[in-house]
């Protein structure tokens, strides 16, 4: 993929090798400031995202919850010439997600294992084949 997943935005800055991120302290003060957000004790830091290919830089504060491994609990991001926007991220958890939660319904293995297995509700029936003459 060549685009970044825009899902993950602004994730992509933490580890894509196009992008430089530079962080520092909020308000260029030496200790972070700290703020809760949800009960969450978090560590409030600035980061400049660019472009290793140039462009304008854009801004994102970080809010890092201290209990979550310094999950980001809210983000506050200020693209060039866009609105500044907030992300807030809720009912966050660090365990495995439920492995159940990757497995396909029933229904869609029924065409993908063969023969002898129902077809899905509103599966396109298969075009006849059609017997090509070959030259002789």
């Amino acid at each position: 993929m060549t685009l970044m997943d825009f899902s993950s935005y602004p994730f992509f800055a933490y580890s894509a090798i196009d992008f430089n991120v530079e962080r520092a302290a909020t308000a260029d003060k030496e200790t972070p400031e700290k703020e809760s957000i949800d009960g969450h004790s978090c560590k409030v830091q600035d980061y400049t995202v660019t472009s290793k290919e140039g462009g304008q830089p854009i801004k994102v504060k970080l809010w890092e919850a201290e209990d979550l491994d310094g999950f980001p609990v809210r983000m506050q991001i200020e693209p060039p010439s866009k609105a500044k926007f907030v992300l807030n991220y809720t009912d966050v958890s660090l365990k495995p997600p439920d492995p159940k939660l990757f497995q396909l319904p029933a229904i869609c293995h029924a065409g993908a294992q063969g023969k002898g297995k129902k077809k899905a509700a509103g599966a396109a029936p298969k075009a006849p084949s059609k017997t090509v003459p070959q030259p002789k």
